[in-house]
């Protein structure tokens, strides 16, 4: 029984540590969106002033092919629709700051 008490005394830990990882992670990662998001203003300030729309499907295009490369091939489709994600919410900030 002490065995097994063990066990899962172990578990618990390497769990919280994997946890505190992930959260690691979730904190760079938030730096980066809040970097991208200034990047996605500043093209939104370029494109407003070069009367361009917000949506260039070709652009999207080929940076969702890039993202075949970017990653091991296991987690390609995961990327691709992270990535997805990403470039929908800048768009979003995008025409949030054209209109103000």
């Amino acid at each position: 029984m002490e065995n097994h008490v063990n066990d899962l005394n172990k578990s618990a830990l390497d769990l919280t540590v994997l946890r505190q990882e992930i959260t690691a992670v979730d904190d760079e990662m938030a730096k980066l969106f809040v970097r991208r998001m200034a990047v996605s203003k500043d093209i939104a300030d370029y494109k407003e002033a070069n009367g361009l729309p917000t949506y260039d499907p070709k652009r999207e295009q080929e940076n969702l092919e890039k993202a075949k490369v970017r990653v091991p091939e296991e987690l390609g489709g995961l990327y691709r629709k992270f990535l997805q994600m990403n470039m929908d919410l800048s768009k979003e900030y995008q025409n949030l700051k054209r209109q103000k």
